[in-house]
């Protein structure tokens, strides 16, 4: 059963004085190989500037909301959540740079085997070393378990 509209991915972007890292996730969001997305953030009181920024964002795609007075990550997602149009869901953070090919692969997966409810991928994590040189490191793949709890067992 189809919730949303067919072939479209909300993606769900939440943040809490982030504009430094923001731009980079909405540019990622922006870039991917499937045009077939709508991108809504929350900026959850920020005090930082972040709303002015997503004020001079020039999108049809992007849809901003805010919280004027913090309200916390579950809020602002469940919020968004209530906002979504699309068939899919993904959830960007504010400091995430999708893989241009992120949506695209993951709602091949979702429509070629509808008994899959939920895709995820590897993560790249960037730390910058003592020279202040940002290292990349390949966090270890996930392999499901029969039974696996996401509410316990999601990293």
């Amino acid at each position: 059963m189809i919730l949303g509209q067919a072939g479209l991915t909300s993606v769900m972007t939440c943040t809490a004085d982030m504009v430094g890292t923001l731009p980079h996730t909405i540019e990622s969001v922006f870039a991917q190989s499937d045009p077939e997305f709508e991108l809504l953030v929350l900026d959850d009181g920020s005090t930082d500037g972040t709303w002015e920024y997503l004020q001079r964002v020039v999108d049809t795609r992007l849809r901003a909301f805010r919280f004027k007075r913090r309200r916390g990550l579950t809020a602002a997602r469940n919020f968004l959540l209530a906002q979504c149009r699309g068939e899919f869901v993904s959830i960007a953070d504010a400091d995430d740079y999708l893989a241009p090919t992120k949506l695209e692969r993951h709602k091949e997966i979702l429509q070629r085997q509808p008994q899959v409810g939920m895709v995820w991928g590897r993560a790249l994590l960037q730390r910058e070393n003592a020279c202040g040189i940002g290292a990349w490191t390949l966090l270890p793949p996930l392999h499901y378990k029969t039974g696996w709890d996401i509410t316990v067992d999601y990293q």
